[in-house]
């Protein structure tokens, strides 16, 4: 079952809608540049990482692109990994809110500077920023997309997630401060093979659905 939005990650979603209907009169040109623009960045030999490791099953075919219910089964079973990541990560207590909230408005500058490598600083940050991710793939399971290209944006804006380091490093501070338990796998605390790995479900998702869609070749 999919979890109820939180206040902050209802006013996230509702953000993210008011961001993203104005660009869909340029919708395909957007696209395009952006998919370009993230496959420039996916570093050569990404494939390396482990297909054992946060594998989402089942798994997209380039060669076969994915029909409405076959995208939203990968949509669930990513929600579900990105579930797993949300939960280990505790909210901030009320002292360490208003602690944060001081730091990040203190006219001293190295305190604002500072309070970036804050264990209550990489906690909020992590957690929102896979909360957007679970957002997204919650929207999607629900179907409240008619059209397919919004559809489409949206998975272009879960594999821009994935493909950026944000999350991550994120995850891997956590661990290593044993803030958060994802499970006992140390891969979890290893930076580059969570970034590959994320990496390489972005890619997958960029290959197999927006591309798929940009060449008409996306099944409804």
């Amino acid at each position: 079952m999919l979890r109820r939005i939180s206040p902050v990650g209802l006013n996230n979603l509702l953000n993210y809608h008011t961001m993203i209907k104005p660009l869909f009169r340029h919708f395909n040109l957007i696209l395009t540049i952006s998919l370009v623009s993230w496959l420039l960045v996916i570093p050569i030999g990404i494939s390396d990482a482990s297909d054992e490791f946060f594998e989402i099953k089942p798994k997209l075919n380039i060669k076969k692109p994915p029909n409405k219910e076959e995208r939203l089964t990968y949509a669930r079973a990513l929600y579900k990994k990105i579930n797993q990541i949300y939960d280990a990560i505790p909210n901030l207590s009320p002292s360490q809110k208003k602690w944060l909230d001081s730091e990040m408005s203190s006219e001293n500058v190295f305190r604002r500077i500072e309070v970036f490598e804050s264990d209550e600083k990489y906690l909020q940050d992590t957690k929102s920023k896979v909360e957007t991710i679970q957002l997204i793939l919650t929207a999607i399971v629900d179907g409240n997309y008619q059209e397919q290209r919004e559809e489409t944006f949206s998975w272009l804006l879960i594999a821009s997630g994935m493909v950026e380091w944000d999350i991550p490093w994120g995850i891997a501070e956590l661990v290593n401060r044993k803030l958060i338990t994802i499970s006992s796998d140390k891969r979890f605390g290893e930076r580059e093979v969570i970034a590959m790995t994320f990496n390489r479900i972005g890619r997958s998702i960029l290959n197999t659905i927006v591309t798929s869609y940009l060449s008409k070749r996306l099944p409804e």
